[in-house]
């Protein structure tokens, strides 16, 4: 009787489809997590992009951003608007945290930017920069469901990497010379 070789052994091709298996779970949770994260930008851009727009053609920026109607960014999912002028001075904002205005961090004013703001412990927010005339549009809205859909995502993969281990151990144990 000959001997399996690598190419035959049952074993090895167990091995080769758990970890086949295993490659295409987390290829799947990283695109799958991008996509959450990179679409989180897509009302904000539509936003500041209509708010630009609206600046360049005479609306002041307390209308864009009316400070009466404020947003609570610990505790909302709704965007909010914080207009500067080219050096960073704040002209208008209707984000609110802990009951303080709420600015960019510096460096973050950069035509076009998409970025991660972290005002408070707890509170994530996914930002986008729109320049106009007289200076940048910054829109931004809570991460909260993002993250909470990431972390469902985070829980299927592993439990899909776990299922993928223990098939591939029993069917180890089954093949055992």
């Amino acid at each position: 009787m000959t001997r399996p070789t690598a190419f035959t052994s049952p074993r090895i091709a167990v091995l080769a489809a758990a970890l086949i298996g295993a490659g295409v779970t987390l290829f799947v949770a990283a695109a799958v997590q991008q996509n959450y994260r990179q679409s989180a930008n897509d009302p904000q851009v539509q936003l500041a992009l209509d708010a630009a727009a609206r600046l360049n053609s005479g609306t002041t920026p307390d209308q864009i951003a009316p400070p009466d109607n404020p947003v609570n960014l610990s505790a909302s999912l709704a965007p909010f608007y914080v207009i500067v002028d080219h050096q960073n001075h704040l002209l208008a904002t209707n984000g609110r945290l802990d009951g303080r205005l709420v600015q960019p961090p510096a460096g973050t004013l950069t035509p076009d930017h998409r970025f991660t703001w972290q005002p408070a412990t707890g509170t994530r927010l996914a930002a986008v920069v729109e320049p106009y005339d007289d200076g940048y549009v910054v829109v931004a809205r809570s991460l909260r469901e993002v993250e909470n859909r990431e972390d469902s995502l985070r829980l299927m993969a592993l439990i899909t990497l776990v299922g993928i281990a223990v098939v591939t151990g029993a069917a180890f144990a089954i093949l055992a010379p």
